[in-house]
């Protein structure tokens, strides 16, 4: 062919390949047209089978490989072969297909189902014209996408051997609605006006245009498609949400590139895009018009929960694209007029809210930065975050704010439902940071919270443990409301150590430790504080409670360990204390004490803000209040004599046991209490929140000599002796707690140096009533002296005071010295008797008196003068009982009608003693005839009568009795004028001074003592009634006193 003419044209790729293909097909071959396929496409293409019906050839079981990722298998592919076309070839056109589609791999994939049909008046150049149905795409999904629904789709399919198009396809899904168009040219038919061969583009470069609109679409699922097409992943910024709306048009153009205006819709993000980039993917250029809610995003982050600010909270950002598509350079702008935190609260609790947001960021070679900055209240809060948008747990960050003041404290603490109050001089400061790790990225760091006196470090570590340390004063923590329960530190400071946990309804867990803690009880001022010194505890701090457990610490003088809780809420049943005694002493003892005494009538207050402040003076220093009825204070014995007004326990005391402080306020604490010398006390102490102590026990044994080293009974006389304490508190009466007590001893011994005493008291019992108004007594009874007293009575602090005291068989010799004069040199004998009497304001008393065996050796103290008249003494022994009434008034007391029978003289009298002391008595003695005679110078007046009656008066002080004996004046009046007058007066005035006195002038006295008195009946009526009131004590102790079987032990009768 010569120059300059129009040679054929060379047929392309697919001419040679239908080309070859009719030839092919004419030979029939099967093997030939396999290894055609295979030797132009791959070694992949195959044929299973081919057939021709007239001008159709069919192919079945096709596979023909597309590009590297995809496979076309046609179950049977149809062709026509028609007449040669310029090139000398048969002319071969795609007449109908079925089949798959397929690209991608195991990972990632894109199926669908495919068919065609032929047009009936194809172009002429057109190898393929027709339509292309497409059915059922399906794809792989990434976890985070929406499900995948079918899509059904066609298309007008143009191939000719240079070129192919797609006009007017279509591609629809449940939503998504899908408008695309394309061309392309074959190998060697490539258009010149795209880049180089060599250059490098972003699509192959059988890709000449294409224009695709999308409505409705999802990011996730059309980047998975894209991903499945590609058979590789293309990854969804982590900014954007895989569920994300996708609307708008994207163009390609193998001389300008792609363009795209997208818009992009979701519930974390609202942004448009406009963008172009070259074909080769440089000359990135673009902008972001966005609105974004960080919670969702966050979350798919997977940023801790308590980081994620509320579901509402809107953030602008708007970007600048740059670089290239491959490695993009992205600037941001951010601003936002607040963000809420709730930290995983409900939305109905106010949030924590930071304003005036702003901050830049830049993402470049896939790593993004973030510098944010707000304001929390007055303070700036700093935000810093690096992360790999391809990599999201790869995020690191930093929250900073160096001075946070009191009222945003308040703020995150009414956020978490902390029942805080946050006062003006407190302060905080964060620094946190967000790190990577294997379970995506983790918070570490600390808050401080401090104020002039109190700090605390909340510390999170970053496993995620929250660990809480520092120091808080008990004023701080009193302010900040974190003890709003019953019992209240006043004074100290707390050491803390504590874990945030979720377990068992804690919240918090771990140490608390003081050195000295002072705790008062909320509205309840009169009780005094209890001072913890060396407090040591595990604690568990929940919504409802604080627990603790292994509390130990010291006070009052006592080791304790303790557990309990101390609820938000008041529960009665539950305990807020429940100590055990290890080790205590008298100091503890006076605590108790003082706990018991308390006003039983003071209300508990309820302005919840009172707390009772502290003594800051030691406890030595301190002086307890009177003990109410004993008129004392009680306190541990000291150095140095004892004040009168102050009872002292013993040194040694030792005290054991279990206190329990109720959700009440109830008390009971079960304490024993002992001594070397004996004592050994269970004191069961009930104190209700009123003040009431119904129900409190003491019981145990008391010895009598730490009651002397106490003060409780008066000085000079030595007690010894083990007495048994039955003491029940029984119901609180308008005069305040009843106390009704039992007590018993074996023996007693008290010894007394002045005046010289030795008693000793067998098989002692009383019951006794103790109220604030006095003291009754039903029982007293002992063995004493040889016999036996018992005694019943009533004792008022102000008004009467009245007793009966029975004697039985009282030997009077045994008796102590009385004046200094020892009762067995003047009489002796077995007193038996009962004595009644009533003071109240003036005395009453009556009483029968008798002695029994009653002997006189005082007699003998006159035998010298008695001889000069040539008389002996009387017999000593009385022939029968001494007998008298006892009566008393104001005066003072009497002994009236006393009859003395001895043998040969009689005596009968009255003898009184006042208030003063001072003695009143006239008695008559009368010598017998018998007697008389037995005197030869008394011959005469024994003639002149049977008997002689001798007037004698005693009166003067108790200590110095003075008797007048009228003897002289009784003989004179029959020996007047001789030597006998004189002789008889002479020895009556010796006997008188032998006995130490003078004789008086007759009429001196007084006759106040031979006044009539009232009966003894009338007293015994109104002692009886006094103490019948209240039988229902004496049954009590009754039944107490059998229990414990003393009751025939000591019964005296």
């Amino acid at each position: 062919m010569t120059p300059g003419q129009d040679e054929p044209a060379r047929p392309g790729p697919v001419g040679r390949l239908l080309g070859s293909l009719a030839n092919a097909l004419l030979d029939l071959g099967l093997p030939t047209i396999r290894q055609w396929l295979r030797d132009r496409i791959g070694p992949a293409a195959d044929v299973a089978h081919v057939t021709t019906d007239g001008s159709l050839v069919h192919l079945d079981g096709v596979r023909i490989p597309i590009g590297p990722h995809g496979m076309l298998v046609l179950e049977r592919a149809s062709a026509t072969i028609t007449a040669l076309g310029r090139a000398g070839l048969p002319t071969i056109r795609l007449h109908a297909f079925e089949g798959v589609l397929g690209f991608g791999g195991a990972a990632h994939w894109f199926r669908a189902e495919v068919s065609f049909t032929a047009a009936p008046e194809p172009e002429e150049a057109a190898w393929i014209w027709g339509e292309l149905a497409i059915r059922n795409t399906t794809w792989s999904e990434r976890r985070d996408t929406p499900e995948a629904k079918p899509m059904f789709g066609r298309a007008r399919l143009f191939v000719s051997s240079r070129e192919w198009r797609l006009d007017g396809g279509r591609l629809d899904g449940e939503i998504f609605r899908g408008r695309f168009a394309g061309s392309g040219v074959f190998d060697g038919a490539e258009d010149v006006s795209g880049p180089r061969p060599s250059e490098a583009l972003l699509v192959p470069a059988a890709l000449s245009t294409l224009a695709l609109s999308l409505e409705h679409a999802r990011v996730g699922s059309f980047l998975d498609v894209v991903s499945g097409v590609g058979g590789k992943a293309i990854e969804v910024p982590s900014f954007v949400p895989p569920d994300a709306e996708l609307d708008g048009q994207l163009s390609w153009s193998v001389a300008e590139g792609a363009r795209a205006e997208l818009r992009i819709v979701s519930e974390a993000i609202r942004a448009t895009l406009h963008g172009a980039v070259g074909p080769t993917g440089d000359d990135l250029d673009g902008h972001v018009d966005a609105h974004v809610r960080p919670a969702p995003l966050l979350r798919r982050s997977r940023a801790p929960r308590e980081a994620l600010p509320r579901e509402e909270d809107v953030v602008a950002l708007d970007l600048e694209l740059g670089g290239s598509l491959r490695r993009p350079a992205v600037n941001a702008r951010m601003r936002a007029s607040e963000i809420g935190f709730r930290f995983e609260r409900p939305r109905f609790v106010p949030p924590v809210v930071l304003r005036d947001l702003v901050g830049e960021a830049s993402v470049k070679d896939d790593r993004a930065v973030l510098r944010a900055v707000a304001r929390a209240r007055t303070a700036e809060v700093i935000v810093d975050v690096d992360a790999n948008v391809r990599e999201p747990s790869s995020m690191r960050g930093a929250l900073r704010a160096t001075v946070l003041e009191a009222a945003f404290l308040r703020d995150v603490a009414r956020t978490l439902g902390a029942a805080l109050v946050v006062p003006d001089d407190v302060s905080g400061a964060v620094d946190f940071v967000l790190a990577p790790s294997d379970v995506g990225p983790v918070v570490s760091g600390a808050m401080v919270v401090s104020s002039p006196s109190s700090k605390l470090e909340l510390d999170v570590a970053p496993g995620g443990g929250v660990r809480i340390t520092g120091s808080v004063t008990a004023h701080d923590a009193v302010a900040a409301g974190v003890f709003d329960g019953a019992i209240v530190p006043t004074e100290g400071e707390l050491a803390v150590a504590l874990d945030v946990v979720q377990e068992d309804g804690a919240a918090l867990r771990g140490k608390l430790a003081s050195t000295r803690l002072v705790l008062a009880l909320r509205g309840r001022p009169e009780v005094p504080p209890f001072v913890l010194e060396g407090v040591t505890a595990n604690v568990a701090l929940g919504s409802d409670a604080l627990r603790y457990d292994e509390l130990r610490f010291h006070a009052h003088g006592g080791r304790f360990v303790a557990k309990g809780s101390i609820p938000r809420s008041p529960d009665p049943a539950r305990a807020l204390v429940d100590l055990e005694l290890e080790e205590g002493g008298a100091e503890l003892a006076v605590a108790l004490a003082q706990l018991a005494n308390r006003p039983a009538t003071t209300p508990p207050r309820d302005d919840a803000a009172h707390v009772s402040m502290p003594d800051h003076a030691s406890s030595e220093e301190r002086a307890a209040p009177p003990i109410e009825g004993l008129g004392a204070r009680l306190r541990g014995a000291g150095d140095g004599p004892r004040p009168l007004d102050e009872i002292w326990l013993p040194r040694e005391l030792a005290a054991s046991g279990r206190l329990r402080l109720s959700g009440d306020l109830s008390l009971r604490a079960d304490v024993s209490l002992k001594t070397p010398v004996g004592t050994a006390l269970e004191l069961g102490l009930v104190l209700a929140r009123e003040g009431h102590l119904d129900g409190s026990t003491l019981t145990g044994d008391v010895a009598l000599s730490d009651l002397l080293a106490s003060g409780l009974v008066g000085g000079g006389w030595e007690p010894r002796g083990i007495v048994t304490v039955d003491a029940l508190v029984g119901a609180t009466t308008a005069r305040g707690p009843v106390v009704l007590v039992a007590l018993d001893s074996e023996q007693i011994v008290v010894t007394a140096a002045e005046p010289p005493l030795v008693a000793v008291a067998t098989s002692v019992f009383a019951a006794l009533r103790v109220d604030a108004g006095g003291v009754m007594w039903s029982r007293l009874e002992a063995r004493l002296y040889g016999g036996t007293v018992a005694s019943s009575g009533v004792w008022e602090r102000e008004g009467r005071r009245q007793a009966r005291v029975s004697f039985s068989q009282v030997a009077v010799h045994e008796l102590p010295a009385i004046a200094g004069r020892e009762p067995q040199h003047l009489v002796r004998g077995r007193l038996s008797g009962s004595v009644i009497a009533r003071v109240d304001g003036h005395l009453v008393a009556a009483g029968d008196l008798m002695l029994e065996d009653a002997a006189f050796p005082v007699l003998d103290l006159v035998r010298p003068v008695l001889a000069r008249y040539g008389l002996r003494p009387p017999n000593e022994d009385a022939f029968g009982p001494v007998t008298a009434t006892l009566v008393g008034n104001d005066w003072g007391l009497a002994l009236r009608n006393v009859r003395v029978d001895l043998r040969g003289a009689t005596l009968r009298g009255d003898l009184g003693v006042s208030r003063s002391r001072e003695l009143d008595g006239r008695a008559e003695v009368t010598l017998e005839e018998a007697y008389l005679r037995s005197s030869k110078l008394l011959t005469l007046p024994r003639v002149l009568a049977d008997h002689l009656v001798v007037p004698i008066r005693i009166d003067g002080p108790l200590e110095r009795p003075r008797v007048h004996a009228r003897l002289g004046e009784s003989l004179g009046r029959f020996l007047e004028d001789n030597r006998v007058t004189a002789f008889v007066t002479s020895a009556v005035e010796e006997a008188q001074f032998l006995l130490g006195h003078h004789p008086i002038a007759e009429g001196e006295g007084s006759s106040a003592a031979h006044e009539r008195l009232s009966h003894g009946e009338e007293l015994d009526a109104e002692l009886r009634e006094a103490l019948d009131a209240h039988a229902a004590d004496w049954e009590t102790i009754g039944r107490r006193v059998a229990a414990r079987g003393t009751t025939e032990r000591y019964r005296i009768g």
